[in-house]
């Protein structure tokens, strides 16, 4: 071996990450997982020389990595590694690209698999991209322990996290045992708290780096991140007692029923974004014939009412717009600002934001 995996002395995460995933391909030098990483037709035994940490250049990417093509020609990969601390930066790649030769590639790789947008819309076929998220599922496939190795110090130093993303497989497999979760079997409970965990990141990273304030139509909001009351996520309030409805919203993870009395679409979790009210003031709402034409509108859009408590007693909860879990593609800070953003703009087109109980808070 050219590197040694039980050698590295880097003590920086994105170096240590990086040498240790170019020690592994070192190791494994697996024709059919290049083949998937790269997008080449390659020989047997591909990888014929591996550098880490390039420098001398303005450009300067984690790594190279040379690989003999079917056809016998030799073309060079080079890394460019992110962990959660660090986003793309798209100058940045534009400079490594000044390395490359004629047929040579650069390959991406991030926490986040909605980079992939961002690398797309570069519209540079030598640029590609592959999630830490991808490469571990790709990896889970194979049987070596090294391989295994790998992916699970991946997911416990939290490198693969990210700020938080959940790919289309890991939804997959929650939605098929989340039923089982009542048999308390270890392996459903484990897969159950490394799901929540990653929830967590994501509505923590969209309350702590989404500048809510910036956007026009949440410029009295405070938001705070909670999970109680069988909600995880971003509440949205504001100290003003002169609100005549007692109202707060919420963008939450909705995984517990019990306190909502709201059933569940599909008997599976949802994203969901809740309008409540103080529901001693829900009459004030129930005698405004304006309002529920306002409502009649909204519901034909997607929304779901609750001003006469049809779906549940509880009086708090007036208006609700969501998803199950299974029908996003994933989950991420991204997916989940898509999704305020198609309230709101249900909400901007039917002026809903006209009315006091919106407007109170825009």
């Amino acid at each position: 071996m050219k590197i040694n995996i039980f050698m590295g002395n880097y003590q920086q995460p994105k170096n240590k990450l990086t040498y240790n995933f170019l020690a592994l391909l070192d190791y494994i030098n697996d024709y059919k997982f290049m083949e998937w990483l790269t997008g080449y037709s390659l020989a047997d035994n591909p990888i014929k020389d591996i550098s880490t940490v390039l420098g001398g250049k303005s450009g300067n990417p984690d790594g190279q990595i040379k690989l003999k093509l079917k056809e016998g020609s030799i073309v060079s990969v080079y890394i460019e590694v992110k962990t959660y601390r660090r986003l793309v930066d798209v100058d940045q790649l534009f400079r490594h690209l000044e390395r490359l030769n004629k047929n040579d590639i650069l390959l991406v790789i991030t926490p986040r698999l909605s980079d992939k947008k961002l690398i797309n819309e570069l519209n540079n076929e030598r640029i590609i991209f592959k999630s830490w998220n991808e490469i571990s599922v790709e990896l889970k496939k194979r049987n070596d322990l090294i391989s295994k190795q790998f992916v699970h110090y991946g997911e416990e130093s939290g490198e693969f996290d990210g700020l938080g993303e959940i790919s289309t497989e890991e939804i997959s497999e929650y939605v098929k045992v989340i039923e089982k979760y009542n048999t308390m079997k270890s392996d459903v409970i484990q897969l159950k708290e490394k799901y929540d965990h990653k929830m967590e990141l994501i509505f923590n990273n969209l309350c702590y780096n989404y500048n809510f304030k910036e956007q026009q139509l949440f410029r009295k909001l405070e938001p705070e991140f909670h999970n109680e009351y069988g909600r995880m996520g971003v509440e949205l309030n504001w100290n003003d007692p002169g609100k005549r409805y007692g109202q707060w919203w919420a963008i939450s993870y909705y995984y517990d029923t019990e306190d909502h009395g709201i059933a569940f679409i599909k008997e599976i979790p949802e994203i969901c974004f809740f309008f409540d009210i103080n529901g001693k003031d829900l009459h004030k709402l129930q005698k405004d014939k304006s309002f529920r034409e306002l409502l009649n509108k909204l519901v034909c859009e997607g929304f779901e009412s609750n001003l006469d408590c049809q779906l549940t007693t509880n009086s708090d909860r007036l208006l609700l717009f969501r998803k199950p879990i299974s029908e996003f593609r994933y989950l991420n800070i991204n997916e989940i600002i898509l999704f305020i953003e198609q309230v709101f703009e249900i909400l901007k087109t039917n002026n809903a934001l006209e009315h006091p109980y919106f407007k109170e808070f825009v």
